[in-house]
Protein backbone atom coordinates (compact mmCIF):
# COMPACT_ATOMS: atom_id res chain seq x y z
CA UNK A 1 0.00 0.00 0.00
CA UNK A 2 1.30 3.73 -0.92
CA UNK A 3 0.13 4.80 2.88
CA UNK A 4 2.33 2.26 4.64
CA UNK A 5 5.34 2.65 2.38
CA UNK A 6 8.09 4.49 4.19
CA UNK A 7 10.90 6.82 3.23
CA UNK A 8 9.89 7.40 0.06
CA UNK A 9 9.43 10.26 -2.48
CA UNK A 10 6.97 9.72 -5.03
CA UNK A 11 7.05 11.25 -8.42
CA UNK A 12 5.31 15.11 -9.07
CA UNK A 13 5.41 15.57 -4.87
CA UNK A 14 6.32 19.18 -4.06
CA UNK A 15 9.51 19.25 -1.38
CA UNK A 16 8.98 22.90 0.26
CA UNK A 17 12.35 22.98 2.30
CA UNK A 18 14.82 20.37 3.21
CA UNK A 19 18.19 18.33 1.67
CA UNK A 20 18.38 14.72 1.09
CA UNK A 21 20.05 12.01 -0.88
CA UNK A 22 18.11 9.29 -2.74
CA UNK A 23 18.30 6.01 -5.13
CA UNK A 24 15.60 6.21 -7.67
CA UNK A 25 13.57 3.01 -7.40
CA UNK A 26 11.29 3.67 -10.71
CA UNK A 27 10.82 6.02 -13.43
CA UNK A 28 7.73 6.81 -15.88
CA UNK A 29 5.10 5.27 -15.92
CA UNK A 30 6.23 2.32 -13.31
CA UNK A 31 5.99 5.13 -10.35
CA UNK A 32 3.79 6.00 -8.15
CA UNK A 33 1.84 8.75 -10.71
CA UNK A 34 2.32 6.85 -13.58
CA UNK A 35 0.09 4.09 -12.46
CA UNK A 36 -2.72 6.51 -12.01
CA UNK A 37 -2.10 7.98 -15.06
CA UNK A 38 -2.69 4.43 -16.55
CA UNK A 39 -5.96 4.00 -14.32
CA UNK A 40 -7.22 6.94 -15.95
CA UNK A 41 -6.11 6.15 -19.47
CA UNK A 42 -7.62 2.54 -18.94
CA UNK A 43 -11.09 4.04 -17.93
CA UNK A 44 -11.39 6.56 -20.55
CA UNK A 45 -11.13 3.43 -22.83
CA UNK A 46 -13.74 2.00 -21.03
CA UNK A 47 -16.44 4.66 -20.57
CA UNK A 48 -19.25 4.06 -21.98
CA UNK A 49 -22.19 6.11 -23.76
CA UNK A 50 -24.85 8.01 -21.69
CA UNK A 51 -28.40 7.18 -22.69
CA UNK A 52 -28.88 10.08 -24.46
CA UNK A 53 -25.78 9.69 -26.69
CA UNK A 54 -26.42 6.03 -27.15
CA UNK A 55 -30.22 7.30 -28.77
CA UNK A 56 -29.13 9.91 -30.49
CA UNK A 57 -26.48 7.65 -32.12
CA UNK A 58 -29.48 4.74 -32.81
CA UNK A 59 -31.60 7.73 -34.13
CA UNK A 60 -28.68 8.65 -36.24
CA UNK A 61 -28.13 4.98 -37.72
CA UNK A 62 -31.48 4.48 -38.31
CA UNK A 63 -31.98 7.61 -40.12
CA UNK A 64 -29.41 7.31 -42.65
CA UNK A 65 -31.03 3.33 -43.67
CA UNK A 66 -34.32 5.51 -43.72
CA UNK A 67 -32.78 8.32 -46.51
CA UNK A 68 -30.86 5.57 -47.78
CA UNK A 69 -33.89 3.92 -48.82
CA UNK A 70 -35.77 6.77 -50.12
CA UNK A 71 -33.21 8.19 -52.11
CA UNK A 72 -32.71 4.65 -53.84
CA UNK A 73 -36.17 4.62 -54.26
CA UNK A 74 -36.65 8.31 -55.62
CA UNK A 75 -33.74 7.67 -57.73
CA UNK A 76 -35.52 4.37 -59.06
CA UNK A 77 -38.78 5.24 -59.60
CA UNK A 78 -37.42 8.04 -62.17
CA UNK A 79 -35.56 5.45 -63.84
CA UNK A 80 -38.26 5.87 -67.39
CA UNK A 81 -37.05 9.46 -67.35
CA UNK A 82 -33.00 8.87 -67.75
CA UNK A 83 -33.94 7.76 -71.24
CA UNK A 84 -35.32 11.17 -71.97
CA UNK A 85 -33.75 13.30 -74.69
CA UNK A 86 -33.50 16.33 -72.92
CA UNK A 87 -30.25 14.72 -70.91
CA UNK A 88 -28.49 14.14 -74.15
CA UNK A 89 -28.28 10.19 -73.28
CA UNK A 90 -29.24 7.60 -70.27
CA UNK A 91 -26.07 8.20 -68.35
CA UNK A 92 -26.52 11.68 -67.98
CA UNK A 93 -29.94 11.07 -66.90
CA UNK A 94 -28.68 8.54 -64.41
CA UNK A 95 -25.98 10.95 -63.03
CA UNK A 96 -28.90 13.86 -62.93
CA UNK A 97 -31.30 11.89 -60.85
CA UNK A 98 -28.38 10.19 -58.29
CA UNK A 99 -27.69 13.96 -57.98
CA UNK A 100 -31.49 14.40 -57.18
CA UNK A 101 -31.49 11.80 -54.76
CA UNK A 102 -28.56 13.05 -52.82
CA UNK A 103 -29.22 16.25 -52.38
CA UNK A 104 -33.22 14.95 -51.17
CA UNK A 105 -30.42 12.95 -48.55
CA UNK A 106 -28.42 16.22 -47.35
CA UNK A 107 -32.18 17.65 -47.13
CA UNK A 108 -32.93 15.47 -44.76
CA UNK A 109 -29.98 15.39 -42.56
CA UNK A 110 -31.03 17.03 -38.93
CA UNK A 111 -28.28 19.31 -38.97
CA UNK A 112 -29.58 21.42 -36.23
CA UNK A 113 -29.90 18.14 -33.91
CA UNK A 114 -26.39 18.65 -32.08
CA UNK A 115 -27.23 21.55 -31.16
CA UNK A 116 -30.29 21.43 -29.76
CA UNK A 117 -28.99 18.79 -27.53
CA UNK A 118 -26.04 20.84 -26.73
CA UNK A 119 -28.26 23.77 -25.80
CA UNK A 120 -30.50 21.65 -23.72
CA UNK A 121 -28.10 20.85 -21.65
CA UNK A 122 -26.23 23.84 -21.22
CA UNK A 123 -29.90 25.20 -20.09
CA UNK A 124 -29.44 22.15 -17.40
CA UNK A 125 -26.15 22.88 -16.14
CA UNK A 126 -27.45 26.31 -15.74
CA UNK A 127 -30.31 25.59 -13.40
CA UNK A 128 -27.85 22.98 -11.81
CA UNK A 129 -25.57 26.03 -11.61
CA UNK A 130 -28.11 28.25 -9.58
CA UNK A 131 -28.10 25.11 -7.05
CA UNK A 132 -24.42 25.43 -6.07
CA UNK A 133 -23.78 21.94 -8.39
CA UNK A 134 -20.69 22.95 -10.70
CA UNK A 135 -21.15 20.36 -14.28
CA UNK A 136 -18.47 19.45 -15.82
CA UNK A 137 -19.29 17.36 -18.75
CA UNK A 138 -22.54 17.98 -20.71
CA UNK A 139 -23.93 14.50 -20.53
CA UNK A 140 -23.69 14.46 -16.59
CA UNK A 141 -27.18 16.45 -16.66
CA UNK A 142 -28.89 13.96 -18.58
CA UNK A 143 -27.33 10.65 -16.25
CA UNK A 144 -27.57 12.16 -12.88
CA UNK A 145 -31.34 12.10 -13.01
CA UNK A 146 -31.04 8.44 -12.41
CA UNK A 147 -28.73 8.55 -10.03
CA UNK A 148 -29.02 5.11 -7.89
CA UNK A 149 -25.21 4.63 -6.63
CA UNK A 150 -23.15 7.83 -5.35
CA UNK A 151 -18.86 7.31 -4.00
CA UNK A 152 -17.73 10.23 -2.35
CA UNK A 153 -14.26 10.54 -1.04
CA UNK A 154 -14.27 11.80 2.47
CA UNK A 155 -11.81 14.95 2.68
CA UNK A 156 -12.59 17.98 1.46
CA UNK A 157 -16.13 16.28 0.03
CA UNK A 158 -17.26 15.47 3.38
CA UNK A 159 -15.53 17.22 5.73
CA UNK A 160 -14.37 20.72 5.57
CA UNK A 161 -10.30 20.15 5.22
CA UNK A 162 -9.56 21.95 8.14
CA UNK A 163 -7.90 20.17 10.94
CA UNK A 164 -9.76 21.52 14.34
CA UNK A 165 -8.74 20.40 18.16
CA UNK A 166 -11.99 19.32 19.68
CA UNK A 167 -11.17 17.81 22.54
CA UNK A 168 -7.76 17.54 24.80
CA UNK A 169 -6.66 15.23 27.82
CA UNK A 170 -4.76 16.57 30.64
CA UNK A 171 -3.71 14.37 33.64
CA UNK A 172 -5.64 15.16 37.04
CA UNK A 173 -4.80 15.99 40.38
CA UNK A 174 -3.96 12.28 40.50
CA UNK A 175 -1.58 10.72 38.48
CA UNK A 176 -4.00 7.94 37.48
CA UNK A 177 -6.69 10.38 36.31
CA UNK A 178 -7.66 11.99 32.86
CA UNK A 179 -9.42 15.06 32.94
CA UNK A 180 -11.07 15.94 29.12
CA UNK A 181 -12.37 18.85 27.75
CA UNK A 182 -14.63 19.25 24.77
CA UNK A 183 -13.20 22.48 22.45
CA UNK A 184 -15.32 24.66 19.96
CA UNK A 185 -15.06 23.75 16.67
CA UNK A 186 -14.84 27.00 14.93
CA UNK A 187 -12.19 25.92 12.28
CA UNK A 188 -9.10 28.35 12.58
CA UNK A 189 -10.71 30.77 14.45
CA UNK A 190 -8.61 31.38 17.71
CA UNK A 191 -12.06 32.71 19.66
CA UNK A 192 -13.41 29.82 20.15
CA UNK A 193 -14.54 28.60 24.38
CA UNK A 194 -13.53 25.02 26.33
CA UNK A 195 -16.51 23.24 26.98
CA UNK A 196 -17.08 21.33 29.74
CA UNK A 197 -17.28 23.72 32.59
CA UNK A 198 -13.44 24.84 31.99
CA UNK A 199 -12.68 28.69 33.70
CA UNK A 200 -10.58 30.81 34.44
CA UNK A 201 -10.18 29.81 37.92
CA UNK A 202 -9.25 26.24 36.19
CA UNK A 203 -6.52 27.38 34.56
CA UNK A 204 -5.12 29.81 36.86
CA UNK A 205 -5.17 27.53 40.26
CA UNK A 206 -3.47 24.52 37.36
CA UNK A 207 -0.17 25.16 35.96
CA UNK A 208 -0.39 22.06 33.58
CA UNK A 209 -2.53 23.76 31.48
CA UNK A 210 -0.22 26.63 30.72
CA UNK A 211 2.48 24.52 30.17
CA UNK A 212 -0.06 22.36 27.52
CA UNK A 213 -0.66 25.72 25.67
CA UNK A 214 2.63 27.02 25.73
CA UNK A 215 3.64 23.20 23.70
CA UNK A 216 1.16 23.71 21.44
CA UNK A 217 1.83 27.44 20.74
CA UNK A 218 5.47 27.33 21.02
CA UNK A 219 6.63 24.25 19.54
CA UNK A 220 5.10 24.58 16.45
CA UNK A 221 5.98 25.85 13.12
CA UNK A 222 2.23 26.98 11.55
CA UNK A 223 1.06 30.78 11.39
CA UNK A 224 -2.46 32.09 11.90
CA UNK A 225 -3.62 34.87 9.29
CA UNK A 226 -6.67 36.83 9.20
CA UNK A 227 -7.57 37.69 5.71
CA UNK A 228 -10.48 40.39 5.69
CA UNK A 229 -11.51 39.55 1.88
CA UNK A 230 -12.06 36.01 2.90
CA UNK A 231 -14.39 36.54 5.70
CA UNK A 232 -17.93 35.97 4.53
CA UNK A 233 -21.36 35.25 6.42
CA UNK A 234 -20.21 31.76 5.97
CA UNK A 235 -16.56 31.16 7.05
CA UNK A 236 -14.78 33.33 8.87
CA UNK A 237 -11.40 34.89 7.13
CA UNK A 238 -9.15 32.77 9.64
CA UNK A 239 -5.96 30.87 7.01
CA UNK A 240 -2.66 29.44 8.15
CA UNK A 241 0.35 29.20 6.79
CA UNK A 242 2.03 25.67 7.40
CA UNK A 243 0.78 22.68 8.42
CA UNK A 244 -2.72 21.73 9.25
CA UNK A 245 -2.50 19.32 11.99
CA UNK A 246 0.14 21.84 13.44
CA UNK A 247 -2.05 25.41 13.12
CA UNK A 248 -5.16 23.42 14.96
CA UNK A 249 -2.56 22.88 18.12
CA UNK A 250 -1.48 27.06 17.27
CA UNK A 251 -5.89 27.66 17.80
CA UNK A 252 -6.01 25.34 20.77
CA UNK A 253 -3.45 27.24 22.30
CA UNK A 254 -5.13 30.52 21.25
CA UNK A 255 -8.37 29.56 22.95
CA UNK A 256 -6.72 28.44 26.30
CA UNK A 257 -4.59 31.92 26.27
CA UNK A 258 -7.87 33.61 26.89
CA UNK A 259 -8.29 31.89 30.21
CA UNK A 260 -4.91 33.27 31.12
CA UNK A 261 -5.43 35.99 33.41
CA UNK A 262 -2.17 37.51 32.91
CA UNK A 263 -2.32 37.03 29.24
CA UNK A 264 -1.89 40.01 27.11
CA UNK A 265 -4.78 42.86 27.02
CA UNK A 266 -5.31 42.46 23.29
CA UNK A 267 -6.66 38.93 23.51
CA UNK A 268 -10.37 39.60 23.01
CA UNK A 269 -9.84 40.68 19.45
CA UNK A 270 -8.61 37.44 17.45
CA UNK A 271 -8.75 39.36 14.15
CA UNK A 272 -6.24 42.11 14.93
CA UNK A 273 -3.79 39.49 16.65
CA UNK A 274 -4.74 35.95 16.16
CA UNK A 275 -1.46 34.66 17.96
CA UNK A 276 -1.59 37.07 20.49
CA UNK A 277 -1.36 34.33 23.12
CA UNK A 278 1.67 32.61 21.33
CA UNK A 279 3.74 35.76 20.96
CA UNK A 280 2.95 36.71 24.41
CA UNK A 281 4.86 33.29 25.31
CA UNK A 282 7.48 33.84 23.44
CA UNK A 283 8.17 37.35 24.49
CA UNK A 284 9.52 36.16 27.45
CA UNK A 285 11.29 32.68 26.00
CA UNK A 286 13.98 32.45 23.30
CA UNK A 287 14.67 29.27 21.31
CA UNK A 288 17.67 27.16 21.65
CA UNK A 289 17.43 24.55 18.98
CA UNK A 290 14.74 22.82 17.09
CA UNK A 291 14.14 19.33 16.42
CA UNK A 292 12.33 18.97 13.41
CA UNK A 293 9.81 16.52 13.09
CA UNK A 294 11.04 12.86 11.21
CA UNK A 295 8.58 9.64 10.58
CA UNK A 296 11.14 7.65 11.92
CA UNK A 297 10.60 10.18 15.29
CA UNK A 298 7.21 10.95 14.83
CA UNK A 299 8.12 13.79 17.25
CA UNK A 300 9.05 17.28 16.66
CA UNK A 301 10.85 19.06 19.97
CA UNK A 302 11.87 22.90 20.74
CA UNK A 303 14.36 23.53 23.72
CA UNK A 304 13.82 26.99 25.03
CA UNK A 305 15.12 29.40 27.64
CA UNK A 306 13.62 32.06 30.00
CA UNK A 307 10.27 30.13 30.73
CA UNK A 308 8.76 31.51 33.72
CA UNK A 309 11.77 33.18 34.94
CA UNK A 310 13.74 29.99 34.57
CA UNK A 311 17.45 30.93 32.55
CA UNK A 312 17.69 26.51 31.90
CA UNK A 313 16.93 24.38 28.78
CA UNK A 314 13.20 23.61 28.88
CA UNK A 315 12.28 21.35 26.48
CA UNK A 316 8.58 20.85 24.34
CA UNK A 317 7.56 18.13 22.98
CA UNK A 318 4.44 17.00 20.99
CA UNK A 319 4.15 13.81 18.72
CA UNK A 320 2.35 10.28 17.87
CA UNK A 321 1.36 9.38 21.33
CA UNK A 322 3.24 6.15 21.96
CA UNK A 323 6.36 7.64 20.96
CA UNK A 324 5.51 10.85 23.60
CA UNK A 325 5.06 8.47 26.25
CA UNK A 326 8.13 6.27 25.83
CA UNK A 327 10.33 9.19 25.61
CA UNK A 328 8.74 10.49 29.31
CA UNK A 329 9.80 8.99 32.70
CA UNK A 330 7.33 11.83 34.71
CA UNK A 331 4.01 12.62 34.76
CA UNK A 332 2.86 15.57 35.34
CA UNK A 333 -0.41 16.35 37.24
CA UNK A 334 -2.53 19.50 36.65
CA UNK A 335 -1.77 21.31 39.66
CA UNK A 336 2.53 20.72 38.08
CA UNK A 337 3.86 17.91 40.42
CA UNK A 338 5.98 15.66 38.44
CA UNK A 339 5.86 11.98 39.76
CA UNK A 340 7.63 8.65 38.36
CA UNK A 341 5.69 7.56 35.11
CA UNK A 342 5.25 3.94 35.91
CA UNK A 343 4.99 1.19 33.22
CA UNK A 344 1.79 0.30 34.73
CA UNK A 345 0.54 3.86 34.12
CA UNK A 346 2.43 4.40 30.27
CA UNK A 347 -0.36 0.57 29.90
CA UNK A 348 -3.24 2.23 31.06
CA UNK A 349 -2.27 5.63 29.43
CA UNK A 350 -2.52 4.37 25.82
CA UNK A 351 -5.02 1.46 26.15
CA UNK A 352 -7.18 4.95 26.78
CA UNK A 353 -5.52 7.16 23.90
CA UNK A 354 -6.11 3.74 21.77
CA UNK A 355 -9.75 4.01 22.55
CA UNK A 356 -10.13 8.13 21.65
CA UNK A 357 -7.99 7.32 18.75
CA UNK A 358 -10.95 4.69 17.79
CA UNK A 359 -13.31 7.44 17.97
CA UNK A 360 -12.00 9.10 14.23
CA UNK A 361 -9.65 11.16 16.05
CA UNK A 362 -6.11 11.89 15.39
CA UNK A 363 -4.46 12.46 18.63
CA UNK A 364 -1.33 13.66 19.34
CA UNK A 365 0.54 13.18 22.86
CA UNK A 366 2.37 16.50 24.74
CA UNK A 367 5.16 16.81 27.30
CA UNK A 368 7.29 19.14 28.90
CA UNK A 369 10.62 18.89 30.56
CA UNK A 370 10.59 22.10 32.74
CA UNK A 371 14.47 20.99 34.24
CA UNK A 372 15.88 20.08 30.42
CA UNK A 373 15.24 16.18 30.33
CA UNK A 374 17.89 15.12 28.45
CA UNK A 375 18.97 18.36 26.82
CA UNK A 376 20.16 20.41 29.95
CA UNK A 377 23.63 20.45 28.06
CA UNK A 378 22.52 21.56 24.59
CA UNK A 379 23.68 25.77 24.47
CA UNK A 380 22.81 27.88 20.99
CA UNK A 381 26.95 27.93 20.58
CA UNK A 382 27.41 23.62 20.67
CA UNK A 383 23.60 22.85 18.97
CA UNK A 384 24.79 22.42 15.58
CA UNK A 385 27.35 19.66 17.26
CA UNK A 386 25.08 18.50 19.89
CA UNK A 387 22.66 17.53 17.58
CA UNK A 388 24.52 16.86 14.28
CA UNK A 389 23.22 12.99 14.58
CA UNK A 390 19.76 12.78 14.35
CA UNK A 391 19.70 9.15 15.09
CA UNK A 392 20.54 10.36 18.53
CA UNK A 393 17.42 12.39 18.75
CA UNK A 394 15.45 9.86 20.09
CA UNK A 395 17.37 9.52 22.96
CA UNK A 396 17.87 13.26 23.54
CA UNK A 397 14.16 14.42 23.74
CA UNK A 398 13.89 11.03 27.01
CA UNK A 399 13.51 12.69 30.69
CA UNK A 400 10.32 14.66 29.96
CA UNK A 401 6.87 14.67 31.82
CA UNK A 402 3.75 13.89 30.61
CA UNK A 403 1.23 15.97 29.94
CA UNK A 404 -1.46 15.10 28.10
CA UNK A 405 -3.25 14.81 24.30
CA UNK A 406 -4.61 16.91 22.06
CA UNK A 407 -7.77 14.98 19.73
CA UNK A 408 -7.61 16.80 16.20
CA UNK A 409 -10.78 16.15 13.78
CA UNK A 410 -11.49 17.25 10.54
CA UNK A 411 -15.22 18.60 10.47
CA UNK A 412 -17.82 17.49 8.45
CA UNK A 413 -19.30 19.87 6.12
CA UNK A 414 -22.62 20.90 7.60
CA UNK A 415 -25.23 20.11 5.00
CA UNK A 416 -23.62 16.75 3.88
CA UNK A 417 -25.67 14.84 6.57
CA UNK A 418 -28.93 16.31 5.20
CA UNK A 419 -27.89 15.73 1.76
CA UNK A 420 -27.15 11.84 2.32
CA UNK A 421 -30.34 11.74 4.13
CA UNK A 422 -32.12 12.91 1.21
CA UNK A 423 -30.22 10.48 -1.36
CA UNK A 424 -31.33 7.60 0.36
CA UNK A 425 -35.05 9.01 1.22
CA UNK A 426 -34.61 9.13 -3.14
CA UNK A 427 -33.25 5.58 -3.12
CA UNK A 428 -29.60 6.47 -3.83
CA UNK A 429 -27.36 4.17 -1.90
CA UNK A 430 -24.09 6.20 -0.54
CA UNK A 431 -20.62 4.76 -0.52
CA UNK A 432 -17.22 6.86 1.51
CA UNK A 433 -14.15 6.07 -0.30
CA UNK A 434 -11.22 7.34 1.61
CA UNK A 435 -7.40 6.87 2.15
CA UNK A 436 -7.94 7.77 5.51
CA UNK A 437 -7.45 4.91 7.96
CA UNK A 438 -10.39 2.94 8.51
CA UNK A 439 -11.01 3.95 12.37
CA UNK A 440 -11.31 7.48 11.33
CA UNK A 441 -13.35 6.55 8.29
CA UNK A 442 -15.95 4.50 10.26
CA UNK A 443 -16.38 7.38 12.76
CA UNK A 444 -16.73 9.95 10.20
CA UNK A 445 -19.29 7.72 8.38
CA UNK A 446 -21.65 6.84 11.54
CA UNK A 447 -21.30 10.75 12.72
CA UNK A 448 -22.62 11.37 8.27
CA UNK A 449 -25.17 8.75 9.13
CA UNK A 450 -23.74 6.62 5.96
CA UNK A 451 -23.61 3.60 8.19
CA UNK A 452 -26.19 3.00 11.79
CA UNK A 453 -24.44 3.48 14.54
CA UNK A 454 -24.91 -0.48 15.44
CA UNK A 455 -23.59 -1.44 11.72
CA UNK A 456 -21.68 -4.40 11.56
CA UNK A 457 -18.34 -3.04 9.99
CA UNK A 458 -17.39 -6.48 9.07
CA UNK A 459 -19.77 -6.03 6.51
CA UNK A 460 -20.10 -2.83 5.67
CA UNK A 461 -16.49 -1.32 6.23
CA UNK A 462 -12.88 -2.52 4.11
CA UNK A 463 -9.55 -0.90 3.28
CA UNK A 464 -8.29 -1.52 0.44
CA UNK A 465 -6.09 -4.19 0.57
CA UNK A 466 -8.82 -5.94 2.29
CA UNK A 467 -11.47 -5.74 -0.46
CA UNK A 468 -8.79 -6.71 -2.95
CA UNK A 469 -8.16 -10.33 -1.66
CA UNK A 470 -11.53 -10.73 -1.65
CA UNK A 471 -12.90 -13.26 -4.47
CA UNK A 472 -15.07 -12.00 -7.07
CA UNK A 473 -18.38 -13.62 -5.57
CA UNK A 474 -17.55 -11.64 -2.28
CA UNK A 475 -16.78 -8.27 -3.73
CA UNK A 476 -19.95 -8.32 -5.56
CA UNK A 477 -21.71 -9.54 -1.93
CA UNK A 478 -20.05 -6.99 -0.24
CA UNK A 479 -21.21 -4.27 -2.26
CA UNK A 480 -25.18 -5.51 -2.04
CA UNK A 481 -27.71 -4.25 0.26
CA UNK A 482 -29.14 -0.89 0.31
CA UNK A 483 -27.14 -0.06 3.61
CA UNK A 484 -24.56 2.72 2.74
CA UNK A 485 -20.75 0.63 2.21
CA UNK A 486 -17.14 2.29 3.93
CA UNK A 487 -13.85 2.34 2.01
CA UNK A 488 -10.61 3.23 3.53
CA UNK A 489 -6.77 3.04 2.38
CA UNK A 490 -8.04 3.03 -0.59
CA UNK A 491 -5.79 3.54 -4.11
CA UNK A 492 -7.12 5.23 -7.63
CA UNK A 493 -6.81 1.38 -8.71
CA UNK A 494 -9.32 0.12 -6.08
CA UNK A 495 -11.53 3.13 -7.10
CA UNK A 496 -11.66 1.65 -10.82
CA UNK A 497 -12.25 -1.24 -9.52
CA UNK A 498 -15.41 -0.19 -7.20
CA UNK A 499 -16.69 1.32 -10.00
CA UNK A 500 -16.32 -1.35 -12.52
CA UNK A 501 -18.30 -3.85 -9.68
CA UNK A 502 -21.12 -1.96 -9.00
CA UNK A 503 -21.32 -1.50 -13.45
CA UNK A 504 -21.09 -5.57 -13.70
CA UNK A 505 -23.56 -6.30 -10.97
CA UNK A 506 -26.79 -4.64 -12.80
CA UNK A 507 -28.31 -7.47 -14.21
CA UNK A 508 -29.13 -5.44 -17.83
CA UNK A 509 -25.50 -4.19 -17.74
CA UNK A 510 -26.62 -0.67 -18.35
CA UNK A 511 -24.70 1.13 -15.51
CA UNK A 512 -22.16 3.94 -16.41
CA UNK A 513 -19.74 5.90 -14.06
CA UNK A 514 -19.63 9.71 -13.89
CA UNK A 515 -16.93 11.59 -12.40
CA UNK A 516 -18.25 14.53 -10.94
CA UNK A 517 -15.92 17.41 -8.83
CA UNK A 518 -14.70 16.91 -5.59
CA UNK A 519 -13.57 13.43 -6.60
CA UNK A 520 -17.39 12.42 -6.60
CA UNK A 521 -18.32 8.90 -8.35
CA UNK A 522 -21.36 8.52 -9.39
CA UNK A 523 -22.63 5.22 -10.54
CA UNK A 524 -25.80 5.70 -12.40
CA UNK A 525 -28.58 3.49 -13.70
CA UNK A 526 -29.60 4.37 -17.69
CA UNK A 527 -33.21 3.40 -16.76
CA UNK A 528 -34.79 6.43 -15.80
CA UNK A 529 -36.82 6.72 -12.65
CA UNK A 530 -40.87 7.09 -13.51
CA UNK A 531 -41.92 10.58 -11.73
Amino acid sequence: MLQDQKNMLFSSTIVSSGTAIGVVAYTGMKTAIGSVHSEVQAAEKEESKTPLEEKVDNFGELLAKVIFVICGLVWVMNYNKFFDPLHGSAFKGCIYYFKIAVALAVAAIPEGLPAVITTCLALGTRKMSANNCIVRRLPSVETLGCTSVICSDKTGTLTKNEMCAVKFGIVGSNSDDIEEFGVEEKSYNPDGKILDGFNDAKFKSNAAYKHFALVCGVNNASTLVYDQKLDTANKLGFKILGEPTEAALKVLAEKLGRYDSQGPTQMSSAKTEPMSYSKHLMSSISTVATLDFSSERKCMSTIIQGYAGNKNNQVLLKGAPERVIEKCTKIMTSAGQETAFTGEQKQRLNKKILSVAGQGYRVLGIAIGLDGGNMQNITRQNASTELADTSQYQVKEGGLAFLGYVCIKDPVRPEVEQAIQECKTAGVNVIMITGDSKETAISIAKELKIIEQNADVSKTCFTGAEFEALSQAKKEAALRGSSGKVFSRVEPRHKRELVKILISMVSNHEMIALEMPNELICVVNRERLSP
